[in-house]
């Protein structure tokens, strides 16, 4: 990446406090809110950018893909733009299934900021080889239906200021453990160029417990 990248501390509101680019106490157990500003001197279809938090002593923050880190690309005019939410049925943003043959699902909510294009929507594991199949649809947002058998993928106009909602449903064939950091699947939505143009990731995994009262979810966190 080649530019400028600027930081700010922010308030409980997301609301910017302080001076921009000085160092910042966190109290041990604490939390601190940033915002990023980044200012790209070239253009460049799809860089990764990985912030990281240095300490006084020495150590650092660990890098996680799709959980710190930023997937940029700069164009000479405005491109797509997919603001991108997913969401599980139980808090927590994690794929929980009970076994290695087990089913579960995610629903995805999105917004177009940027310009109109032709958009592929698609879920895949970052390139890690889990062993899980996957279908996507795009789903009326008052009921979540699928508005067409679930496919692979799925091609959509997409138009600056409108939303639209999407379900992914995921099929273990295998075992897939408890690792946050490197087990994750990924939802994107790419140009015809195959550029990242927006997307959302989560925690996925196989030895979720199941639940203990009637009526509770088991499928995902």
């Amino acid at each position: 990446f080649v530019g400028g990248f600027s930081y700010q501390t922010v308030d409980a509101f997301n609301v910017a406090t302080g001076t921009p680019d000085i160092k910042t106490g966190i109290a041990a157990n604490g939390a601190q809110g940033f915002v990023f500003a980044v200012t790209p001197s070239t253009t460049f279809s799809e860089e990764v950018l990985k912030p990281v938090a240095k300490c006084a002593e020495g150590t650092s923050s660990l890098v996680t893909n799709g959980v710190n880190t930023f997937t940029l690309s700069s164009a000479s005019i405005a491109p797509a733009d997919m603001l991108t939410i997913a969401l599980s049925p139980v808090a927590g943003g994690v794929n929980q299934m009970q076994n290695a043959s087990d089913n579960g699902f995610v629903v995805i909510a999105s917004a177009a900021i940027g310009a109109n294009d032709t958009l592929t929507f698609s879920v895949n594991d970052g390139g890690a080889g889990l062993p899980f199949v996957s279908s996507v649809c795009e789903t009326n947002p008052l009921d979540s239906q699928c508005l067409a058998t679930p496919a692979q993928s799925v091609t959509i106009n997409s138009v600056n200021g409108e939303t639209r909602t999407f379900a992914a449903f995921v099929s273990a064939t295998g075992n897939i453990p408890f690792d946050p950091g490197n087990n994750r699947l990924f939802m994107e939505f790419r140009d015809q160029g195959g550029i990242l143009r927006g997307g959302s990731s989560i925690e996925i995994r196989t030895d979720f417990p199941a639940p203990e009262a009637p009526g509770e979810v088991a499928g995902l966190e």
